[in-house]
């Protein structure tokens, strides 16, 4: 009979529990399939390739490209044309006349620096092709061994020869009129004193008849200064 009460007594307080507990949430079963084999695999395959290293790989540089405009490929590829200048023509190109050198000035210049020297004796001859003349220098004691400075400039266009010589107190070669004629010579007109404002030099000029080649030189011991006048 004790038993058969005990057994009572605990159906009662079974029942009783389940009462007091209630039904089971939805959240429950949430749970049971969260934490279910599915689940964990999943979970575990996700786990698992987080883990996995991560391979280090070079990384290429893209260079950049520079983007061109269709209008910058034009300008690169094709010249641009001043097309708003007018066109000239091409000036003809006309010849010159080759200048005779006969024409043309020439200067001479020798000599050498001196002082006290006197121009004492101008001598001419001639020849059938040319004249010369002799222009003899002198100290106090004779025939002096160098000539002074000279610059001898002959003009085709004047037919003159203009001289000018430097470390000379006198020119006694030519007379007290400064003017010295030459008339049985071809090419030859006149020698003739010209002005100059230094009183250790002279000037003068020589007046040809007609155009002719000349050259100028020196000779020392004694000094002479020699033209030669060729007529053209």
């Amino acid at each position: 009979m004790i038993k058969i009460l005990l057994s009572l007594f605990i159906i009662l307080g079974l029942s009783a529990c389940k009462e007091r507990r209630g039904p089971e949430p939805e959240t429950s079963k949430f749970t049971e399939k969260l934490f279910s084999g599915t689940s964990s695999t999943s979970s575990q395959k996700v786990f698992t390739q987080e883990r996995t290293p991560i391979k280090n790989t070079p990384i290429k540089e893209v260079t950049p490209q520079t983007s061109i405009s269709n209008s910058e490929t034009i300008v690169k590829e094709v010249p641009i044309l001043e097309d708003d200048l007018p066109v000239l023509p091409t000036p003809i190109q006309e010849s010159t006349p080759t200048l005779d050198f006969t024409l043309e000035k020439q200067t001479f210049r020798g000599g050498t620096i001196n002082d006290g020297l006197d121009m004492k004796v101008i001598r001419s001859s001639q020849d059938a092709i040319r004249t010369r003349l002799v222009f003899d220098s002198y100290t106090l004691n004779g025939k002096a061994t160098q000539s002074g400075n000279y610059i001898f400039t002959y003009n085709p266009s004047t037919k003159q020869i203009i001289a000018v010589i430097n470390g000379y107190r006198k020119f006694s070669a030519l007379s007290s009129e400064k003017i010295r004629t030459f008339p049985n010579n071809r090419i030859i007109k006149n020698i003739k004193m010209e002005k100059y404002m230094d009183d250790s030099g002279f000037k003068f000029n020589i007046s040809l008849k007609n155009a002719a080649s000349v050259k100028v030189f020196e000779l020392k011991a004694p000094a002479r200064i020699v033209v030669d006048i060729t007529p053209n």
